[in-house]
């Protein structure tokens, strides 16, 4: 499987000087804070259910970077929050002095994200050299029971093979089918695939957030004054598209005949992200503790962690371990649930009930977790909805 870098950074074969996005990620995280978004405001904007995450264990699936506790601790400190329980599985993998960089403020920022939004929530960070082998630690994980995973890594469709890719949808199906909700970050380069080099970019849909059975996180410009636009602060911007390869489930059936009547130019019938969308933005991001100071957190990097808390605090409150509730998203499109009037593009428009901006929008928590628990009121659930 090829290896790659995560979202804070874009997946390039270059390094260095020669990689303009790199530069720009680097550029980009030496600005100044000067606003950002406190996990207490971005839980009420959201309208978050009123717990903590107790009784949850979120899993967080890394190919790299050291955990730093004293950051952490740093960080719950500032915000006046509970320091969590972080338990590690696995051992971190080598990558490259440059990568290492990247990679460990990738880790610690979806560590810090998911603490200050669900602090009684355990967390779990899972290592692996690739997303088969940190998919199967956390199946083989037998003192650790996470009831949602965290994943902000993404690759390009096109980097895969059919195996790795049957693999990795198993993987993925024996997760949910134990009560496991799975997000993902649908990637910060807008409709091109992460790994495609900035000469030969290939429009697309990035995996794991691509596969049916995992949210795929896209990402939104949350303003002070409470206004949500698509994020698109060039070069990156909210990942999302259309898979090239792979055709949609029946549940994004309506999504996509919506969206290609109004677009027929675009008229594709293959597998869609993302799902939701969350918070990304760079010039009102969400902070993170960084080399003893708050620091920027944003891209997609950020609206997953957002996006994965909410889902833990649904599931304390309703004390169910479903999995899977794509389907079950889908059948609210256009509805309160969720906020899809988002104006903006990433190279695709938005606006619609779906689009492959947002998604379905961003989430009312209180919203969706009353449809979840009708849902499980109504029906007998195995797990997956």
């Amino acid at each position: 499987m090829e290896q790659f870098t995560p979202n804070t950074s874009v997946t390039t074969p270059f390094s260095g000087s020669e990689n303009p996005f790199l530069n720009s990620v680097s550029q980009r995280l030496k600005q100044a804070l000067s606003h950002y978004h406190t996990p207490k405001a971005v839980a009420d904007f959201y309208q978050f259910p009123e717990n903590l995450g107790e009784g949850q264990t979120i899993g967080v699936m890394t190919l790299g970077g050291a955990f730093n506790p004293e950051e952490l601790n740093a960080y719950c400190k500032h915000f006046n929050i509970d320091m969590p329980e972080v338990s590690i599985v696995g051992t971190e993998p080598v990558l490259s002095e440059e990568n290492k960089k990247f990679a460990d403020l990738e880790t610690n920022m979806d560590i810090q994200l998911i603490a200050g939004l669900t602090p009684k929530a355990k967390i779990v960070l899972y290592y692996g050299k690739d997303f088969c082998d940190a998919f199967q630690d956390i199946i083989d994980d037998k003192e650790n029971t996470p009831s949602v995973i965290n994943i902000c890594w993404a690759i390009g469709e096109k980097y895969l093979t059919r195996k790795e890719k049957e693999t990795l949808l198993s993987q993925a199906n024996q997760l949910c089918e134990r009560g496991v909700t799975l997000l993902a970050a649908s990637g910060d380069e807008g409709i091109f695939q992460s790994g495609t080099t900035a000469k030969r970019r290939v429009p697309g849909i990035n995996l794991p957030a691509g596969f049916p059975n995992v949210i795929a996180c896209g990402g939104t410009a949350l303003t002070p004054s409470g206004i949500e636009t698509v994020w698109n602060e060039a070069p990156f911007s909210s990942g999302g598209g259309f898979s090239l390869m792979t055709p949609a489930p029946e549940f994004q059936t309506e999504a996509l005949s919506h969206y290609n009547h109004c677009h027929p130019e675009i008229g594709t019938h293959n597998i869609a992200t993302p799902d939701l969308s969350a918070n990304a933005s760079i010039e009102y991001p969400s902070a993170v503790m960084r080399d003893g100071k708050l620091a920027k957190a944003w891209g997609t990097s950020t609206s997953a962690p957002i996006l994965t808390a909410l889902i833990a605090r649904i599931k304390t409150e309703l004390k169910n371990p479903f999995g899977d509730i794509n389907a079950l998203l889908y059948q609210h499109i256009g509805s309160d649930v969720f906020n899809s009037k988002i104006e903006g593009e990433n190279g695709y428009p938005s606006g619609h009930k779906w689009n492959p901006c947002v998604g379905l929008g961003s989430p009312n928590g209180m919203k969706l977790l009353a449809a979840i628990k009708q849902y499980l009121s109504e029906n007998k659930v195995d797990h997956n909805m």
